[in-house]
């Protein structure tokens, strides 16, 4: 069968490469496949980015060449003075491909990969007995579906602490080595799915094995978040996923 090739909206190269281009390495390439109408959508400009954020990406996948046996993981978090609870500041984190399982500790399909950028976006909330935060929650996951990148993620749906009614609703998707690509499509993500308007300021920082608990410690430290119990913040569980290391340790 001939190889199907697709023009890329990035570099302008004809792709054989379906994920990401093999001459720029954009993800907007898959766009094409699924026949979504690029101009009516915020991938192809950097004017609604976050500042900092692809920069953040990019030193990502250094450390990762820098580092070949060890998880890198890039969060981001609102500017904690905008919530009234701190550890609602929490919006998503970045992880290394290879590297992230599911909340059912599964791990995410990388195809044999090590090196890329991934993040997993998570929705639990009850069916039917709901209280404000079910609200919060399903709201978010009825706007998140109504983003032209929905169709990208792979979804799995899990009962969440043997509540049958209580529902967790997974999304990931693997940007490769597109920083760039992942900075703008995250950037819609947390203003028209958390609502955080791109002049407020967000925090991005990434960090390699060990070091990831202590940048997450001193976050804590930050905002005023108790962890004496020496346990994490219930958002590091449920909302980004699950860092393998290579040897099976779990790092959250």
């Amino acid at each position: 069968m001939a190889e199907q090739y697709l023009r890329c909206p990035n570099c302008g190269a004809n792709a054989t490469n379906h994920l990401n281009c093999e001459y720029c390495g954009s993800l907007l390439v898959r766009f094409v496949e699924k026949g979504i109408d690029l101009s009516k959508t915020t991938y192809m400009s950097d004017a609604e980015v976050f500042p900092g954020l692809a920069e953040e990406l990019r030193r990502n996948l250094r450390l990762q060449k820098e580092n070949q046996d060890e998880p890198v993981v890039t969060d981001i978090d609102r500017e904690f003075g905008k919530v009234e609870n701190p550890e609602d500041s929490y919006l998503s984190c970045v992880l290394r491909t290879g590297y992230a399982a599911w909340q059912d500790d599964s791990l995410i399909d990388s195809y044999g990969k090590t090196e890329g950028l991934i993040i997993v976006f998570s929705f639990p909330y009850h069916l039917n007995n709901k209280d404000e935060d079910d609200y919060v929650e399903q709201t978010r996951h009825l706007r998140f579906k109504e983003l032209d990148s929905f169709q990208l993620f792979t979804e799995r749906i899990l009962n969440y602490n043997l509540d049958e009614d209580y529902t967790l609703h997974q999304y990931a998707l693997d940007f490769g080595s597109d920083a760039d690509g992942a900075a703008r499509l995250i950037s819609e993500i947390i203003q028209k799915v958390y609502l955080v308007p791109l002049s407020e300021r967000i925090t991005v920082q990434t960090g390699v094995g060990d070091d990831i608990d202590n940048i997450r410690k001193q976050e804590e430290m930050r905002k005023g978040i108790n962890s004496t119990d020496g346990e994490w913040p219930w958002w590091y569980y449920v909302v980004g996923g699950v860092i393998l290391a290579a040897i099976g340790k779990i790092f959250f």
